[in-house]
């Protein structure tokens, strides 16, 4: 996605679906201090939606978070 560099993806699907809820969050301090919020969205008919990547001051990410 055009989102300044922050990672979101969106999931596409040959019809239009609507928003369905958030099935997981997560949040990290990037390497610049500034608080990134991480949201797994789904939609009303239990496909995945988007992945949004939203950092508190709009720029790119400076490390993608490492999951264990």
């Amino acid at each position: 996605m055009n989102d300044g560099g922050m990672g979101s993806l969106k999931f596409l699907y040959d019809c239009e679906q609507s928003y369905g809820g958030v099935i997981v969050e997560a949040e990290y301090i990037d390497l610049d201090g500034v608080l990134v919020l991480i949201s797994l969205i789904m939609t009303k008919e239990n496909q995945l939606y988007e992945l949004n990547v939203f950092k508190g001051d709009f720029l790119s990410l400076k490390k993608i978070p490492k999951v264990s």
